[in-house]
């Protein structure tokens, strides 16, 4: 009898967010920090990457950003990458502004240790969504969270891909493939990394039985 081949199942991939893994696709970094994490800072930046015509990466790694401070709907113009150290969305709605389907990309880096495959939440980092975020039809959406993501009553399109994910009252995730750039997901690997070859072993006997002939 013939050994079944052992599935593969990917540990997490842990992402730093290195902005050469975006260049290549056009993206160009715009900072944020300090008292600009917040308030009229914050929205006149989102205002800047929204009406961007070309892909756009908001860095704002050391933020706390809450996005409920903005106006109920943002128009994108071209794809997006939002970098924080925690998200809080509220009543947000994403929409292409044209009828060109658009990305984007919420994601918490992982720096802690690299490569471990385990998702090191950094301090004050989290992930919240309540009522009334929405991902329309033209845009698909990631979450990278090394943090537990938690969300209720909204409509999300794209992917979510956490440390945990807890959801409540009427949650809607329609699934459409979006990854990150130098991220394999079935690999389980990041661009820093060289993939090596998975190696399958059967483990030790948990039970034995005996069967009587006859």
């Amino acid at each position: 009898m013939a050994v079944p081949t052992l599935p593969f199942v990917p540990g997490w991939v842990d992402y730093p967010y290195p902005i050469t893994d975006w260049q290549p696709g056009g993206f160009a970094e715009i900072p944020l920090s300090g008292s600009s994490c917040s308030g009229p800072g914050f929205i006149a930046a989102m205002t800047t990457v929204l009406a961007s015509l070309t892909p756009t990466v908001l860095n704002a790694s050391t933020c706390n950003l809450d996005l409920s401070a903005l106006s109920s709907t943002q128009n994108m113009n071209s794809d997006l990458v939002i970098i924080a150290n925690s998200f809080k969305l509220s009543n947000n709605n994403f929409q292409s502004a044209t009828a060109i389907n658009r990305k984007l990309w919420f994601i918490i880096p992982d720096r802690g240790t690299l490569n471990n495959h385990v998702p090191d939440c950094p301090s004050g980092g989290s992930f919240t969504m309540t009522n009334n975020v929405t991902i329309g039809s033209r845009v698909a959406a990631m979450i990278y969270s090394p943090c537990p993501v938690t969300n209720s009553a909204n409509v999300w399109r794209g992917q979510i891909y956490s440390s945990s994910t807890k959801t409540s009252n009427a949650f809607t995730l329609n699934y459409v493939p979006i990854g990150i750039p130098g991220v394999n997901l079935f690999a389980g690997t990041n661009s820093s990394e060289t993939p090596t070859p998975f190696i399958a072993v059967i483990g030790p006997r948990t039970a034995i039985r005996t069967l009587n002939a006859g």
